[in-house]
Order: structure tokens, then C-alpha cells, then sequence
């Protein structure tokens, strides 16, 4: 009986580890650019041809390397990142393991140049070997990988187009450029520029020149300290979300990573903010001691993991929400003049005060209480007056900047919403003067039988009576214009449906999302001046401009858009 166990040859063994570290062209750029920010490079400049199949080219200014150090580079376990095993597990550095540059060589022909000022070297490596010549002068290095995977058909086979590929390139190069402002960053993909970023000042100012303007005025702030980790960047405003999370910025320790943990909790920090289906943009940085996160768990070094997640979810989640309701972010509404708009026809030269259609006029500056002449807005500096009521669906306001037209459901549900988290028992019930019996259908009954403690907590006062019947007493002090029977009937119906909770706090939240959300003033209620002073204040003093599920309650046209529309600026 012949043996079957094998040990493979040095270049199978080589092969089989560069499969590992290099997937695909993306892969190459990744490590490259990272030795050459390790190397202290304020330049890089990447060149791809063919997707990177016939060439990717890595140019930096870095320190450079030594003819020695050129000589072993492309040696497996070669680093200048870590010497001892304690290193591994305090990594400060991107590139560490030694694999990148011998991972490379053993997929490609690989040719480096190197200086660190004085003398110049080029190590060049094909299938007869290695060969080191000098040359004049240069400081930095110069990599260029040629016919990636050459010499591994199989693997070429799974690469695909040229312009995936070089998307893949792309999105590495944007991302490792929002994490390094202070280094100039140029890519060519077949001799035309697709990136050119210069060196910019601040994270800020790199934003503005990957993204442009409308990104920066999507952005707020976030910058905090807790439990020993340090998160700072920005977060998009609620109503700037995304239906993928490729818009989502996450670096631990200046290392471009995909982590679930980080990504979870900015969604959590959001809440319901964003509608279900969406997702938040994010530029975030993770400052965490070294031997609190191992770098170690993936041969490329995408994912990292955390030595307690579960500290860094919840500083993430609170850093967030934290933001969000400091800034307070309000969407703003740019003006498309000559667009059509759905709806009635509406002829503004007949239009006055007395004919604006469904507008009720607010009462003149004399009338007010001098206490409501300038209401509290969305921020600590904003103040906000309003002017009356549109289609019995919209409140316009003015402040000193803007006009804002606020959703008078959705503000209201919001403040109802926050009332009721923070009130509770029968001291927040009104007695009906006459109680209210119906009946219900058995799985209705049931539903709401099942949950009368967590309706009670809210302010209901309701009894059981008979088979299917109940008996409505009293309902919270802050409902009003609405019908007893008709709410309860709808709360039953949305019980049913997220019952299945398992959590009772979030039981409670769901029923209070449901009770606001039937209690809030409609589309069609006419609302007085004193409601909507009195809705005014109360949302201006609501942590975030979003009710429950997520919807804004108010837009900001700023006075300069409506200049602009005027060539007036």
C-alpha cells in the first residue's frame, strides 16, 4: 500500500499563502498603500492598467528601504512592524505580518525601487530569481506588480471585468484617503486620473474634496470619549440616508475595517430615525488601545474584533444619539422653480391672505402673549414664529435665517411620543364623564387583554366586562380630539401585530409608537394658534426633529435658496 500524505513543494506552499493574502487586484493596492503610509509617505500615487491584471504601479515618498532591506523584503515573515510575539497583540502599525510583499512575488513579477536620499536600488524578481541593481539617487519606493496571477491560471479565472475590478481599486483608495487627510492620494486606472486628492488640512476639507458640498451639509459631528474608547468623525442627518451600507466610513485605529459590531450600533444610535430598509452614512474613527483589538482575525487584515464589543457597540450607540440630539439636525428643502407639482391648480396673482388655499392666518404680533413672540426652535440658537396653518396639514413658521414648514402629525406624534415615555400610573388619566363599553372581536380582546398592564402604565383606564367587552373609564391626560372607542379599537389592531416582541420595555415602546401615533393631530384637523404655539414648544424641546418611524416633522428653506432663486445674491 503506497502512502498518500505529502508535503508540498516550497512553491505550491507559496502559491496556496499568496491565495490567502491576495484575492484579487484590490488586494495588492490595499497592502502596498498601507507600507507606504507606515513608511511615513505624504504622497502616494497608484497606476492601473487593465484592471490591474497587466499592472498596478505604488509610488510613494516614504523612508525608503536599504539595499539590505531590499534584499529580504520579499522574504515570507520579513517586517519591520514587530519583532517579538507581545508585538502581535499591540499593533500600532497597518502593515505588520510580513506576508504582503512575499504574497505579491509569488502571484506576479514584482520589481522594487527604493531610496532613502543618498543611494538607490531596484530588486527585480522573475522566474530566474532575484537581481539587485543600483541606480541614482531617490528617496521613497517604487513597487510595480506585472501579470497578477500569471502564473496561477485558476486564479485569474475568478477575476472579473476590468471595471469591477478597478471599482474595487477606487473604493479602497477613497476610503484609505478619508483616513489619512494629511497625505496627497492619486489614482490612474489606464492613464486617466479618477482620483486626485490633494493634501487637505482636516478630515473636513477631504470630505469636501471626495464628496463635495451637499455631503458636508449632511454631516454633523460627532466627537466623544468614554469607557476608554474615543470615537470623533460625523454621521449623515437622518433624512441623508442610503439604501446600502457602502456609504458607511468605519476605521479602527486609522485601519479601513468592515465591522458588524461598529455598524450595528450606529444604526442603534439612529434608531427610528431612519426608516426601516435605509441606512446611515457614516465617516467614524475608533481611537482604542492596541491590546484591546485583535487585527490578527483575517489573513488581509479586513475584520478586526474587539476584546469587549459589547463596550464598544455601546459607546458607538451612545456617541451617536448623543450627536444627534446635540445638533439637531433639520432637513432642508431646496427650491426647484419650474418643476411641476402634483395637486390643485393654484394661481399665486389671485392669491391673497384671504384666498392662500386651506391657509389659516396666525393672529397679529399684538394679539400674542409677549412669552410666545419668539419661540424656542430646534436649536439652542434658533428662534421660530409662526405664521399659520396651510391645508389643515402643515404649519409655516419663520426664524431668523429661514421659513420652515413643519408636519403637524408627525411633530405632534413626536411630542406625544416623549410625554408618554416619561409619564405613567393614574395620575396621567382623565375620567370619562360617562364610561365607554364595546365589544370586540375574540383576538382583539384577547390581544388587549394580554397587555392592559402596559395601556395602563400609559394613563387607560380600562376594565374587563363580559366575555369580549370592555370597559374604557379614562384615557391619558394628553389626548385629546380623539374617540375612546376608536383608539382603543386601533390600538388592538397593532398589537396583534408586534406581540411577538419578547422584551417588554420594547413591548411598551411599540404600544407608545402606536398610541402617539393615533392620538397626534391628522391631515385635515384645523389646529388654533394657541395648539400650534403650544405644538411649537413642545417640539422644539423634543431631543430630535423625527418622530418614531423615523419621518421628519420639519423642513428648513433658508432665506439664501430663495435669494438665489431671485439673483439676488
Amino acid at each position: 500500500m503506497t502512502d498518500r500524505i505529502k508535503q508540498l513543494s516550497q512553491e505550491v506552499v507559496e502559491k496556496i499563502f499568496a491565495g490567502e493574502v491576495i484575492e484579487r487586484p484590490a488586494s495588492v493596492v490595499k497592502e502596498l498603500v498601507e507600507n507606504s503610509l507606515d513608511a511615513g509617505a505624504s504622497s502616494v500615487e497608484v497606476k492601473i492598467e487593465a484592471g490591474g491584471r497587466k499592472l498596478i504601479l505604488v509610488k510613494d515618498n516614504g523612508s525608503g528601504m536599504s539595499r539590505n532591506d531590499l534584499s529580504i523584503c520579499t522574504e515570507r515573515y520579513t517586517t519591520s512592524k514587530i519583532s517579538r510575539v507581545d508585538d502581535v497583540y499591540s499593533i500600532k502599525s497597518l502593515g505588520f505580518r510580513g506576508e504582503a510583499l512575499s504574497s505579491i512575488a509569488a502571484v506576479s513579477k514584482l520589481k522594487i525601487t527604493s531610496g532613502r536620499g543618498g543611494d538607490a536600488y531596484v530588486l527585480e524578481i522573475d522566474k530566474a530569481g532575484k537581481n539587485i541593481s543600483e541606480i541614482a539617487g531617490t528617496k521613497g519606493t517604487k513597487v510595480e506588480a506585472r501579470g497578477l496571477f500569471y502564473n496561477v491560471p485558476v486564479r485569474l479565472k475568478f477575476l472579473k471585468s476590468a471595471d469591477t475590478e478597478n471599482a474595487h481599486i477606487y473604493d479602497f483608495m477613497l476610503k484609505i484617503a478619508v483616513a489619512y487627510p494629511g497625505v496627497s492620494f492619486l489614482l490612474e486606472e489606464d492613464g486617466r486620473k479618477v482620483l486626485d486628492l490633494k493634501k487637505a488640512a482636516d478630515l473636513k476639507e477631504r470630505l469636501y474634496q471626495a464628496f463635495g458640498g451637499e455631503l458636508i451639509k449632511a454631516l454633523v459631528e460627532v466627537n466623544s470619549v468614554q469607557a476608554e474608547v474615543k470615537i470623533k468623525g460625523y454621521v449623515g442627518k437622518p433624512d441623508f440616508n442610503k439604501n446600502q451600507r457602502n456609504w458607511q466610513y468605519v476605521y479602527v485605529n486609522g485601519r479601513v475595517v468592515s465591522d458588524r459590531t461598529v455598524s450595528h450600533a450606529v444604526a442603534s444610535g439612529f434608531g427610528a430615525m431612519i426608516p426601516s430598509g435605509r441606512h446611515p452614512v457614516c465617516f467614524l474613527f475608533i481611537e482604542i488601545a492596541p491590546e484591546l483589538v485583535d487585527v490578527n482575525v483575517h489573513p488581509a487584515k479586513k475584520e478586526i474584533k474587539f476584546v469587549n464589543g459589547s463596550v464598544v457597540h455601546d459607546v458607538a450607540a451612545s456617541a451617536v444619539k448623543q450627536a444627534l440630539v446635540l445638533h439637531k439636525p433639520v432637513p432642508e428643502m431646496s427650491m426647484g422653480f419650474g418643476q411641476s407639482v402634483a395637486g390643485e391648480n393654484y394661481d399665486p396673482l389671485s392669491a391673497s391672505a384671504g384666498n392662500l388655499p386651506g391657509f389659516a392666518v396666525a393672529e397679529p404680533e399684538s394679539a400674542r402673549p409677549p412669552a410666545e413672540e419668539h419661540l424656542p426652535g430646534l436649536s439652542q440658537s434658533l428662534k421660530m414664529r409662526p405664521l399659520g396653518q396651510v391645508k389643515n396639514r402643515y404649519i409655516v413658521a419663520i426664524e431668523e435665517d429661514g421659513i420652515c414648514v413643519i408636519d403637524q402629525h408627525v411633530a405632534h406624534e413626536k411630542v406625544l411620543y416623549e410625554k408618554f415615555r416619561k409619564r405613567s400610573g393614574k395620575d396621567a388619566t382623565q375620567a370619562l364623564l360617562v364610561p365607554v363599553s364595546f365589544e370586540l372581536t375574540p383576538v382583539k380582546f384577547n390581544f388587549l387583554k394580554k397587555h392592559l398592564e402596559a395601556l395602563t402604565s400609559l394613563g387607560f383606564d380600562l376594565e374587563v366586562f363580559g366575555k369580549n367587552t370592555l370597559v374604557i373609564r379614562g384615557v391619558p391626560l394628553l389626548i385629546s380630539r380623539v374617540n375612546p372607542e376608536s383608539l382603543i379599537e386601533e390600538l388592538a389592531n397593532e398589537i396583534s401585530e408586534f406581540s411577538s416582541v419578547k422584551q417588554a420595555v420594547d413591548l411598551r415602546d411599540e404600544i407608545i409608537k402606536s398610541v402617539a401615533c393615533h392620538s397626534a393631530f391628522r391631515w385635515g384637523d384645523a389646529i388654533t394658534i394657541e395648539e400650534i404655539n403650544r405644538l411649537l414648544l413642545d417640539f422644539g424641546e423634543a431631543d430630535t426633529p423625527y418622530c418614531p418611524h423615523g419621518r421628519p416633522g420639519i423642513f428648513r428653506l433658508k432665506f439664501d435658496e430663495i435669494d438665489k432663486k431671485f439673483s439676488r445674491t
